[in-house]
Order: C-alpha cells, then sequence, then structure tokens
C-alpha cells in the first residue's frame, strides 16, 4: 500500500497495521510509536517494522512511503486494511 503524505500532515498507523513495515520512498518523516521514547526520523530508504503499537507518523516534507504485511498468511494482511 502506498501512502502520500504533504508536508506537515499526520497520520495514525493504529494498531491494525502490526506486522507492516513502512518505507519511506521519498521525502522526510518521523515517527512516534506509542510507549517508546526513541522517535525514528525517517529518510528516503529508511524504514521500520511497525510492532502492533499505535505508530504516528509526522510528514517532515512531502513524503511517499509504502506500507508492506511481512505477514506469512496473505489473509492477514486483507483483514487488516
Amino acid at each position: 500500500m502506498e501512502l502520500w503524505l504533504k508536508e506537515n500532515e499526520i497520520i495514525d498507523l493504529s494498531e491494525r497495521f502490526g506486522g507492516y513495515r513502512v518505507i519511506c520512498r521519498k521525502g522526510h518523516c518521523w515517527l512516534t510509536r506509542e510507549g517508546d521514547s526513541r522517535d525514528v526520523i525517517m529518510s528516503t530508504g529508511k524504514e521500520a517494522k511497525i510492532d502492533g503499537r499505535s505508530v504516528i507518523v509526522t510528514a517532515l516534507s512531502d513524503v511517499t512511503m509504502m506500507l508492506i504485511c511481512e505477514s506469512t498468511i496473505s489473509n492477514d494482511c486483507r483483514e487488516k486494511v
């Protein structure tokens, strides 16, 4: 799944995206994970795993991101989106 955010836009990747990997395809964004004080600044080519906690993504510039399901059971991804 591809996502596009304009600079300063915010999206909440709720718990339903646990098991997904987010890849920054273009731009810069800031990931904040619920309960984790280690925020992540992502730039083109960087990626992070979503582990089931809520993740807030803030676009620091116009951003293109990919969400990729890493589940080995194909139905898991379709049911979450």
